[in-house]
């Protein structure tokens, strides 16, 4: 929780309460509730992790900031929590993401229905979603990237805004004109051109 709140901001609740079960489905997920967590595979390792942890956490800040339903608003939350499971290991860890994220890239480059997944449509959030953001982060640079994680729940907690409000704080806080990234990283469906997978930083 401390090294979320930094990456993120104070915590926005007065209280967390987790719920740790010894149940195992597959057809159960992990949930995410006002002020709390339950883990319903908390004694399978095949399910619970502290990546896991760190995913579900991470709703704290950007599970809020999505109305129900709205999928094509889905990244705003989801992409945020599946790369908080990148951010933790190379917190706790020391795992090199530039590495990790060339290796993903290798991994998925002839692979059409990883890139077909339009983030903008609420698809590939767990996978797609935080090869985008890692991508993002070596665009901006650590200081940006890390100051759009903060001001993002410091500014829009408590509301739903729409994906544009998140591209709009990006520019204002970089600087960059990062239109054609964002249309060939969430909004287009193949492998985006070299200029926005190699890094600027």
């Amino acid at each position: 929780m401390s090294f979320l709140s930094l990456k993120f901001g104070p915590y926005p609740n007065d209280t967390l309460v987790s719920y740790f079960l010894d149940s195992v489905s597959e057809e159960v997920p992990n949930l995410a509730v006002q002020g709390g967590v339950i883990f319903p595979n908390a004694e399978n390792e095949a399910y619970f992790d502290a990546t896991v942890v760190a995913h579900e956490l991470t709703h704290r800040w950007h599970g809020s900031l999505v109305r129900e339903k709205e999928q094509r608003n889905l990244c705003l939350s989801e992409c945020f929590a599946s790369y908080a499971q990148w951010m933790w290991p190379e917190f706790s860890a020391g795992e090199d993401l530039d590495a990790k994220y060339r290796q993903e890239i290798g991994k998925h480059r002839t692979d059409d229905g990883f890139w077909q997944q339009r983030l903008s449509e609420g698809r590939g959030v767990y996978d797609k979603g935080p090869v985008m953001l890692h991508a993002l982060r070596r665009h901006l640079g650590e200081a940006a990237f890390a100051e759009v994680l903060r001001e993002w729940p410091a500014r829009y907690g408590g509301t739903a805004p729409e994906w544009a409000e998140l591209e709009k704080l990006v520019h204002e806080v970089s600087g960059q004109d990062l239109k054609g990234f964002f249309d060939a990283w969430v909004r287009g469906d193949r492998v985006p051109a070299d200029a926005y997978l190699r890094s600027r930083s």
